[in-house]
């Protein structure tokens, strides 16, 4: 029986658990899977923002308590003492993510709505 011979990771394969869009404070897992031999030593997440990447965590899995700004694209990278493997890119989708409020548009809704009862009232106790 032949020993397996030594090669950098192949195959390296990224999952995202849930698949589905997320709501905002759910948790999603990243997976990173890969072939190698010798095994792989160091596994790394990026996520594209931007167009570039930029490293977001290490380990075979990374786990996030999702806020609006994690939506995106990630991939992981696994390294062994042959070389290095990258794999697919996963889209980590937020559902019911909404700009927040204008605080100035809410100032404007807030002053209108008081001025209107201020006007009510006026008007109830002048008639």
């Amino acid at each position: 029986m032949n020993p397996s011979p030594s090669v950098s990771p192949k195959d390296t394969s990224a999952s995202i658990s849930p698949a589905d869009p997320v709501l905002v404070g759910s948790c999603v897992n990243l997976t990173c899977s890969r072939t190698a031999n010798p095994p792989v030593t160091n596994f790394t997440w990026f996520k594209i923002s931007g167009g570039k990447p930029t490293q977001v965590a290490s380990g075979l899995s990374y786990t996030l308590n999702v806020t609006v700004g994690d939506g995106g694209l990630y991939y992981c990278e696994a390294r062994n003492s042959h070389g290095c493997g990258k794999s697919n890119e996963v889209q980590l989708a937020i559902k019911g993510k909404e700009d927040p409020v204008n605080p100035k548009v809410f100032e404007i809704v807030v002053k209108t709505l008081g001025l209107l009862s201020l006007f009510s009232l006026i008007v109830f106790f002048a008639w």
